[in-house]
């Protein structure tokens, strides 16, 4: 039963969603020669921009600027040689423990999540699929802890 409201309270908002984007009204330019009217036109009446907007206009057209170039750098560091090296990465014999850690307390953490919001809907908190989730997450955790100690010991011993 849950699954037919479920699915009903999907497809309408689907079906609305489809509604609400039909209802936009559509300007055709190109039955009109080129100059008598324009997007602009078409488009809703603009107003002038306040000192204020246009300040922050212009603040944040700096700070998209400045974002870009982080990331231009960002992305030349990672492409370079030096880059790769402090990245490691599965091949590197040390730093793969660093990514299993990662990994392993990632969907320890995400199997948690889904087993106790489960838990907190009624679900049926002790069958047989639930506990194998709960023993997942857990054998997660201690074996991400383990990669973490190897990580740490071939990193700094």
């Amino acid at each position: 039963m849950k699954i037919k409201s479920l699915l009903l309270v999907f497809g309408l908002a689907l079906l609305t969603q489809g509604i609400a984007l039909a209802n936009v009204d559509v300007i055709n330019l190109e039955d009109h020669k080129e100059g008598i009217i324009s997007l602009d036109d078409a488009t809703a009446t603009h107003t002038a921009l306040t000192k204020q907007q246009k300040k922050e206009a212009k603040q944040l057209a700096r700070k998209q600027k400045r974002t870009e170039r982080k990331m231009a750098k960002l992305q030349k560091f990672m492409a370079s040689e030096k880059g790769q090296k402090m990245l490691g990465g599965l091949d590197d014999p040390v730093d793969k423990w660093f990514w299993y850690w990662l990994i392993a307390w990632g969907a320890a953490l995400l199997l948690n999540i889904i087993f106790w919001v489960a838990a907190g809907t009624g679900a049926a908190f002790f069958s047989g699929g639930w506990v194998i989730i709960a023993l997942l997450s857990t054998l997660l955790w201690i074996g991400g802890l383990v990669a973490l100690i190897l990580w740490l010991v071939k990193k700094f011993a």
